[in-house]
């Protein structure tokens, strides 16, 4: 049985190849789509055709003595989850679905964390290796399984956030987490300037807080940890204990007013930093991470240290959604996309317009 799945996979990635070549020799485009879940993300491009990542699904190795996982790009990830849970494992980057299917690859390409971002770490923290397709037409392996991996240039990593740009995935090796003995989540009803202070507050303490939010109103810690120290955390802490699942919430954007927004804005800041908290929907990660819903203007022209992305509009919004890059940062994301996709036909312009 083994040996026909990998079969089945061995002749997936022959058509992909040969897809590949094809539209080299015709000079057309190619998109790179799972489960469609994170389709608004990114500038919107025209393509000529699309791959479809769910034609290669599966996991294929996993060693929960060795916290790491390896899975072909098309799995979904409520498959990923649903077999970690089993063994009391979990991804602790948590990426977003928004709802909708979303698969391993698409999760690597986007680089999007869930709300436990700042305490347990971001997508790339978590890759160890990746088998990928280039636009040139090869089939490349970087990193391994292994989570102290030295050798060669760090190109798994590379692929988190490329959105598709450089190559095709094909494969995923990731490390994963116990699940810890408990976890609880405390609410607080406060002004936004409030929550700040507490996610500051926190942050700086002994205190086993994995996540922070504030919305509506209302601003969310969550402890997670070892019996004794969640705990000791909830006397100290005080507040409303209240259900976990607002986190899922927040993080597939079920709450209100990221679900509803037309043009949504990401900014990063320092922590500290007041700037567009007036203006601030949703805060998180400490207070790093601020969500604008429709705002009446482009945030970027206020801020003066830190960076903004349109996350979501309408494809009729002529805003770059994202930030432009210093000259030389841009010039090392040229020579990446020439050495991995010199004909540009993998979602040109999708992460930057002149890319």
């Amino acid at each position: 049985m083994q040996g026909n799945f990998l079969m089945q996979g061995s002749d997936v990635t022959a058509d992909w190849l040969a897809r590949i070549a094809q539209a080299r020799a015709q000079g057309t485009c190619l998109s790179i789509r799972g489960g469609g879940s994170k389709d608004f993300f990114g500038e919107p491009t025209d393509v000529d055709a699309v791959i479809d990542s769910r034609e290669y699904t599966g996991i294929i190795d996993y060693a929960p003595t060795e916290l790491v996982m390896t899975a072909r790009a098309g799995t979904p990830l409520n498959e990923i989850r649903h077999a970690l849970a089993d063994a009391d494992q979990y991804w602790p980057c948590d990426p977003p679905g928004f709802g909708g299917q979303a698969t391993l690859g698409g999760c690597i390409a986007a680089g999007i964390a869930g709300p436990g971002r700042a305490a347990l770490g971001a997508v790339r923290d978590s890759v160890l290796g990746v088998g990928m397709l280039t636009g040139r037409g090869q089939q490349l392996a970087f990193g391994g399984q292994v989570m102290k991996n030295v050798a060669g240039y760090d190109v798994s990593r590379l692929m988190v956030g490329s959105l598709g740009t450089l190559g095709l995935l094909t494969q995923v090796s990731f490390k994963v987490l116990p699940v810890p003995q408990k976890s609880l989540t405390l609410a607080y009803e406060e002004s936004i300037s409030a929550a700040q202070a507490r996610f500051l507050s926190i942050s700086n303490s002994p205190a086993p807080c994995t996540a922070s939010a504030w919305f509506d109103g209302t601003s969310y810690l969550r402890f997670t940890g070892s019996h004794i120290g969640v705990t000791d955390a909830r006397q100290q802490a005080g507040g409303e204990l209240v259900d976990d699942t607002v986190w899922a919430q927040l993080r597939d954007h079920q709450i209100a007013c990221l679900q509803h927004a037309e043009c949504l804005w990401r900014v990063s800041v320092l922590p500290a930093s007041t700037q567009l908290l007036d203006e601030t929907r949703v805060l998180e990660w400490n207070g790093g991470q601020r969500w604008l819903c429709d705002p009446e203007f482009d945030p970027r022209a206020r801020l003066k240290a830190g960076h903004a992305t349109l996350f979501r509009a309408p494809v009729t919004v002529p805003t770059a959604r994202f930030s432009s890059l210093a000259p030389v940062v841009a010039g090392i994301h040229q020579r990446l996309k020439d050495t991995f996709d010199p004909d540009r036909i993998f979602s040109p312009g999708r992460l930057y317009r002149d890319l």
